[in-house]
C-alpha cells in the first residue's frame, strides 16, 4: 500500500518547541496545573472562549514566525516530497 500523505506536529517535532504553555495558561487565566488547554476551554463561557482563542491565536502565530526548524526535518520534509 503506497503512503499518500504524511502529517508531522510542528512545535517540538519540525521545529524547536516555541510556545511557553504556562504563558498561554496564564493569559487565559487558567490554574498552571489544571487540565490540558483544550479540554477547559471547553467549559468556558462565549465571552471567555472568545478571549482564550484570540490568546491561543497570537502565540500559535508569533510561533510560526520565530520557529526554527530541527536539525535534518528540512531534509526529511524534501526526501518524502521527491517519493511523491
Amino acid at each position: 500500500m503506497a503512503i499518500k500523505a504524511v502529517i508531522f506536529d510542528l512545535d517540538g517535532t519540525l521545529t524547536e518547541p516555541f510556545l511557553d504553555f504556562n504563558v498561554i495558561r496564564q493569559e487565559m487565566g487558567l490554574a498552571l496545573d489544571g487540565e490540558p488547554i483544550l479540554e477547559a476551554m471547553e467549559a468556558m463561557t462565549a465571552a471567555q472562549l472568545e478571549q482564550a482563542n484570540l490568546v491561543l491565536h497570537t502565540h500559535e502565530e508569533r510561533a510560526v514566525e520565530h520557529s526554527e526548524l530541527h536539525l535534518g526535518a528540512k531534509e526529511t520534509i524534501d526526501a518524502l516530497r521527491s517519493k511523491g
